[in-house]
């Protein structure tokens, strides 16, 4: 089987990442500099932090992880995707967690797709309308969506 278009997919994911993506930052390049302190921040009354907003991130991430390998009841709920405390309880440690639970889903993800190949991409997921090319497409667009509510919290503090 051919993996020529899962392959584009997964550098892509890399791309958006840690690597050049066309836009400007990737998230690797995005988070640095960002210490507890600013993550934790709520320069915006009534909006989330750049924790909550990197845990929202995850959570759906995490998503197409299980989805992946077959978890096909796995959901997410938006509400409480937002918790980082799910993560790590300590404020003080919370942030730097965050950190490593994204960069072990964000290698997840790249082992799980490259065991794949072209044919995932239009395989359904679970019991949904849509296909993974869409859910991979999706989770990407939205990393880079809050990537800049990230960066507008981070010029703010």
């Amino acid at each position: 089987m051919s993996k020529k278009n899962l392959n584009k997919f997964i550098r892509k994911m890399k791309s958006v990442y840690s690597g050049g993506p066309w836009y400007g930052d990737s998230i690797q390049e995005k988070l640095q500099g960002i210490t507890p302190e600013m993550a934790m921040a709520r320069p915006i009354p009534d909006a989330h932090c750049i924790a909550e907003i990197l845990s929202h991130m995850i959570s759906w991430r995490e998503l197409l992880c299980e989805h992946l390998q077959g978890h096909d009841e796995f959901s997410v709920n938006q509400k409480e995707s937002f918790d980082w405390r799910r993560f790590d309880s300590n404020p003080e440690t919370a942030w730097n967690s965050l950190l490593k639970v994204l960069e072990e889903n964000q290698q997840q993800i790249i082992t799980l797709l490259e065991k794949g190949d072209d044919t995932l991409l239009n395989q359904k997921v679970s019991k949904r309308i849509y296909n993974y090319r869409y859910l991979i497409w999706g989770i990407m667009q939205h990393d880079i969506y809050h990537l800049g509510q990230i960066a507008l919290l981070k010029k703010m503090k």
